[in-house]
């Protein structure tokens, strides 16, 4: 009798872990549900002169911004009202000229991220501070184990990417090792792939962060100049502590505490649509074959963002081509603060591969190329994350 129930006890509680890894999996099934149209017509030029955009906060404010690559300079509209602000100019000649990629700002202070330089700027343009990409005598990185090298924003340089504090006025990137080749194994075993700036004291400071197990079969990138920056991390900023970092290769995610020092957790958020990794190849990356099969063959995944109104974080990937569409897959995974993945849905063609940001009133993701109405107007829409 006393073996029946022992054995009625093992059933039932293996049917509870059943059902719990069941509800588990189920919660895992989520929407973007579709809010409304935004639009902002634009005050000169056109589409093709904004290859980015951002949402920044302050001051309660929301306010849309984007790179006016012609006429250089940042145009700043108020997100809700849809009116335009200010814009903030850079120079292009001269002692303080910058060849701009990234920027971000908070209420007076603005930071340029250029590809020789980063600056510390005011409202107007005129520049407070900057620093060197590359390092010499008097701009070199502490805690760096080697001395070849160059600081390189790669695939960060996107709008969704948020790896700029302006309100503190530090700036977070990787560095390109240079003094050996990526085809070496030693390459992989790097365990500084970025650095903090503080642009008030021009003092830095490394970040512990290095490559995920294996990584050192995807080498083969850096043949590629193209395809090289899929070496450099994505670094995305969350709440001023942390920063979540990734890589284009991979499904890898990990989480580095900045006060701390360290990685503290790390994994593999793994997709249920498609591979979770480039596989082995041995095309040239030089010639069009090679590149072909990468834009169209592999996976390639998008940097972290972090929803601070949600303690959530999200990512994009790209799948593979499908041989009867024009437009390649991208897949949205929503995961927790503590890498635990939420779930995944498949975005629909129409919105583009890069910019989106999360807001109090849900996520603005920008139209893909092709799918915009007008040419002087850009147009967002609102999703709401349901899960």
């Amino acid at each position: 009798m006393r073996n029946v129930i022992i054995q009625s006890i093992r059933v039932y509680v293996l049917l509870g872990l059943f059902l719990f890894v069941c509800c588990k999996e189920e919660k895992r099934d989520l929407s973007l549900n579709f809010i409304s149209d935004y639009k902002i017509p634009l005050r000169s030029g056109g589409l093709s002169m904004i290859p980015d955009w951002k949402i920044v906060n302050y001051n309660n404010e929301s306010y849309f911004a984007y790179h006016h690559v012609y006429d250089h300079h940042i145009e700043v509209y108020d997100l809700y009202k849809k009116e335009f602000s200010y814009k903030i100019p850079y120079e292009t000649e001269g002692p303080d000229k910058i060849r701009l990629l990234d920027f971000d700002l908070f209420e007076d202070k603005v930071i340029l991220v250029g590809r020789n330089n980063i600056m510390l700027v005011n409202k107007e343009g005129q520049v407070l501070r900057k620093y060197s990409n590359y390092p010499n005598k008097e701009n070199s990185l502490r805690g760096i184990e080697y001395d070849e090298y160059s600081i390189r924003i790669g695939n960060n340089l996107r709008g969704d990417v948020d790896y700029i504090d302006a309100e503190n006025q530090f700036v977070y990137t990787p560095i390109f090792r240079e003094d050996i080749s990526a085809l070496e194994e030693a390459f992989f075993q790097t365990q500084v792939l970025a650095y903090q700036l503080d642009m008030n004291e021009g003092n830095t400071r490394p970040l512990n962060i290095s490559y995920p197990d294996d990584s050192e079969q995807y080498g083969v990138l850096s043949t590629s100049h193209f395809f090289s920056s899929y070496l450099l991390p994505y670094l995305c900023l969350a709440e001023n502590r942390y920063i979540f970092y990734n890589f284009p290769f991979s499904s890898f995610v990990g989480k580095y505490d900045i006060e701390a020092g360290r990685v503290e957790r790390s994994a593999a958020i793994n997709s249920k649509f498609t591979s979770n990794a480039i596989s082995p190849f041995s095309e040239d990356l030089s010639k069009r074959e090679g590149i072909r099969r990468m834009l169209n063959k592999e996976v390639s995944f998008g940097p972290v963002v972090h929803d601070p109104y949600q303690s959530l974080c999200y990512r994009k990937h790209l799948g593979t081509k499908e041989e009867d569409k024009e437009d390649i897959p991208q897949y949205f995974t929503v995961f927790d603060e503590r890498l635990n993945k939420k779930g995944e849905v498949k975005l629909p063609e129409h919105l583009s591969r890069f910019n989106y940001a999360p807001t109090k009133e849900g996520i603005y993701f920008s139209l893909a190329a092709g799918y915009n109405p007008s040419e002087d107007t850009i147009y967002l829409k609102l999703y709401e994350l349901k899960q």
